[in-house]
């Protein structure tokens, strides 16, 4: 059997890399041979979010779009399709329809609320209004996240299944040694430009934390600097080779989100990804979360800014909490968000599609 994925983005992309890529060893040793092909390459990544150079990235833009089409004129010797949020960045979803003329399967699979309006009215011309809702009417089989993008979906299509966005635990694995005794404790944030705002909620929380605490705030990927009055603070840009050495050095994680429609479209995958290397943390509970962590058990929830102060202030003050916290949090991600969890309901998924099945409605 032999499947081309179409992606936006490289494995530099969170969303590809967990919903595509790291599942590829596991397809191709269930006999799925894949072939995947990114919009973007490394360099167009680079400069679509990291400002400037208009011209060069107009440039790759074009060259990048008649790859595409490249892509697509060798589509019909697969056996089935597979589309991660989608074909091309602009426009209605010419390729998806073409693909689907094609008349072999198309799965479907989307990990945010990309169904929801464009943040300006350019972005939105530039992209047609009801793309989304289009593709997974058009797919033979719709893969989401959670519940929240199943109900979405299932208004479209009646096959759409669940599968959680997961972590190989093989990977992801506590530090093997501890830091020394006499070291400030670490609250870390791992994010990028966009969720900044987020954290910047807390600052008012992180700044009475310090009056009375000894920690360092680590602040990962928010591509500006963020200081509060009184928080020593250590700020780095996001890398792929450093990303699970991040995670590890973390004596505490946050994830704080805000409360709008696009949160509840959020996979929790940094929760997820804390608990994982063995990290306590304190999440907002919005959409997912509230399945992701049971609250006081393998994590804690947080809405309000004396919420935050009080539960950050008992993972700082009690390192046997934050042990076994810690324990249960991996316990929990290796039953419901490993890679090995996961896995063989995508290589059913595929083959069932591709056989014709029908999932038989929206389930996790």
């Amino acid at each position: 059997m032999r499947v081309l994925f179409f992606v936006p983005h490289t494995a530099l992309a969170a969303g590809a890399r967990y919903r595509v890529y790291q599942f590829l060893p596991y397809l191709q040793a269930a006999g799925i041979d894949c072939t995947v092909r990114a919009f973007t390459s490394p360099e167009l990544y680079g400069l679509l979010y990291g400002g400037g150079h208009e011209l060069r990235r107009a440039g790759l833009i074009l060259a990048r779009s008649l790859q595409r089409l490249k892509d697509v004129a060798g589509a019909g010797q697969f056996d089935a399709f597979f589309v991660y949020k989608e074909c091309f960045p602009f426009g209605p979803p010419l390729i998806e329809e073409h693909l689907k003329s094609l008349g072999k399967p198309l799965i479907y699979d989307f990990d945010d609320a990309i169904f929801l309006p464009e943040s300006t009215r350019l972005r939105q011309r530039l992209r047609s209004p009801d793309k989304v809702a289009r593709i997974v009417t058009l797919a033979d089989r719709v893969i989401v996240s959670n519940q929240h993008l199943a109900g979405f979906s299932s208004a479209y299509n009646r096959n759409v299944e669940i599968i959680p966005t997961c972590i190989d635990m093989s990977v992801f694995v506590p530090k093997p040694c501890a830091r020394a005794t006499n070291a400030p404790l670490r609250i870390g944030w791992i994010g990028s430009h966009s969720t900044a705002k987020y954290l910047e909620r807390l600052g008012l929380v992180f700044s009475r934390l310090a009056a009375r605490f000894d920690f360092e705030l680590h602040v990962i990927g928010a591509g500006r600097t963020l200081r509060f009055p009184g928080v020593r603070s250590v700020e780095r840009a996001w890398r792929l080779e450093a990303e699970v050495g991040e995670f590890q050095d973390l004596d505490i994680g946050v994830y704080p989100l805000g409360d709008s429609v696009w949160e509840l479209g959020k996979a929790g995958f940094k929760a997820i990804q804390y608990m994982a290397v063995g990290v306590p943390s304190v999440s907002s509970p919005v959409g997912v979360m509230n399945e992701i962590v049971r609250d006081g058990t393998d994590g804690f929830l947080a809405d309000s800014d004396d919420e935050w102060f009080d539960k950050l202030s008992r993972l700082l003050s009690d390192a046997d909490l934050r042990r076994r916290m810690a324990e249960r949090g991996r316990e929990a991600v290796e039953q419901r968000f490993s890679l090995s969890a996961n896995a063989p309901k995508l290589v059913e998924a595929i083959r069932a599609t591709v056989a014709g099945r029908a999932v038989g409605g929206a389930h996790g």
